[in-house]
């Protein structure tokens, strides 16, 4: 269990006692698994994420339960478009939907996931802060492109579902394989379109949300619209985030630009930085693809270090493993 579990599960907990609608965790036993109140691994306001047995086979997942009733009332009234998307989605860096389904006696929408034990990507940051760590170049290239890798699958037209916008993309909704591999998972806000159409959600702002978001919330919709190039902003803001612990500041201005053209990242090369600012120039239509990031040579080679990774079934960094070993020290000391 990784040291981004053992908090996010006490963080967890903590914000549980402050919903009523989860205030009782008996309320919400499932009976085709095995867990208990302190495998809680996430919650919101209208979900909670346990790592659970599943008793036929006693294989690890993650369970969503989701309240569809309070879900309803914030305005948010399909539940069921995160497992349409992730059930219709394939790719090694995309977190797995098994099933879903609706319980009528409880109105809870259930959705298992195949559980990642490394934890988040949130986690290892957070570790790697405290242990006065950073990612090497190399390693940032490689998260690079997993995530570059997953964007682009999701911006090219799905036949069965269109274009998907994550929409919701930051470090605590990347998970870690134990092998230390990425699959972005929180697909919650997540949208698809036609090529003829715009994204039209209302996004609660995080530090990563581009700037056509933010100001399209806060217009309350009167703005038209956003395309999947917001992802990629976000994208920016995680890989910027990596490299320097910093956060970029957001502003929702069209001419807002957060990285000025003399800024330098300190030991990492000049190509990462222009492939940063490329993904952070204000106006999407500016904004690099998911696509042309995947045709960068330093992505490429990347991404067959990746793969190269997942035919051996090597472990991709040892920082989680670092990671749960210190945590193991921890607990039992």
């Amino acid at each position: 269990m990784s040291i981004q579990l053992a908090l996010q599960g006490y963080l967890a907990r903590i914000h549980v006692t402050q919903q009523p609608a989860f205030k009782n965790l008996a309320m919400l036993r499932l009976p085709e698994y095995r867990h208990g109140n302190e495998d809680v691994m996430s919650a919101s306001e209208f979900a909670i994420v346990y790592r659970a047995i599943r008793l036929k086979d006693l294989a690890d997942v993650a369970v969503k339960v989701t309240d569809t009733i309070k879900l309803a009332e914030s305005g948010r009234l399909d539940y069921r478009q995160e497992s349409r998307v992730l059930q219709n989605t394939m790719h090694q860096h995309v977190v797995r939907a098994v099933y879903g389904y609706y319980d009528e006696e409880t109105k809870k929408f259930l959705l298992e996931l195949e559980y990642c034990r490394g934890g988040s990507l949130w986690g290892l940051m957070a570790w790697m802060r405290k242990s006065d760590m950073r990612f090497s170049e190399q390693e940032i290239w490689e998260l690079f492109a997993q995530l570059a890798s997953a964007l682009d699958y999701l911006h090219r037209t799905n036949k069965h579902i269109g274009i998907t916008g994550h929409l919701n993309l930051r470090p605590e909704n990347v998970l870690l394989t134990e092998n230390g591999i990425l699959k972005l998972c929180g697909f919650g806000y997540s949208v698809t379109r036609n090529t003829e159409k715009l994204f039209t959600v209302c996004n609660p702002g995080t530090a990563y949300h581009a700037p056509e978001v933010i100001a399209f919330t806060q217009s309350q919709g009167s703005t038209g619209g956003y395309t999947e190039s917001a992802d990629i902003w976000s994208l920016g803001c995680m890989i910027y985030e990596m490299c320097t612990f910093r956060r970029v500041e957001n502003e929702p201005a069209s001419s807002f630009n957060p990285l000025p053209d003399n800024l330098e990242i300190p030991g990492y090369a000049d190509d990462l930085l222009i492939l940063i600012k490329a993904c952070l120039a204000p106006n999407p239509r500016e904004r690099i693809t998911a696509e042309l990031l995947m045709a960068s040579p330093p992505i490429q080679a990347a991404c067959a270090r990746i793969e190269d990774v997942l035919r051996s079934g090597k472990k991709w960094s040892g920082l989680v493993i670092e990671m749960q070993r210190e945590l193991h020290q921890t607990t039992q000391s």
